[in-house]
């Protein structure tokens, strides 16, 4: 599943998942993904594969 975020600037540090600005953005995903879906059955949490910038714009991230 490619998920497009579009409130969000992507930057070239996204590409390390070391790097804090990849750690901090994984948490808020995390974090919003569970918001919604936590109450549907069998939902056990977001994988993050890579986080590339948006081909459309820029603005945005796909994740």
């Amino acid at each position: 599943l490619v998920v497009t975020v579009t409130n969000f600037n992507y930057t070239e540090e996204l590409q390390d998942p070391r790097s804090e600005a990849y750690e901090r953005f994984e948490k808020q995903f995390r974090q919003e993904m569970a918001k919604i879906y936590n109450s549907v059955p069998g939902y056990e949490g977001v994988k993050i594969l890579s986080i590339r910038p948006a081909a459309s714009s820029r603005r945005g991230a796909w994740v």
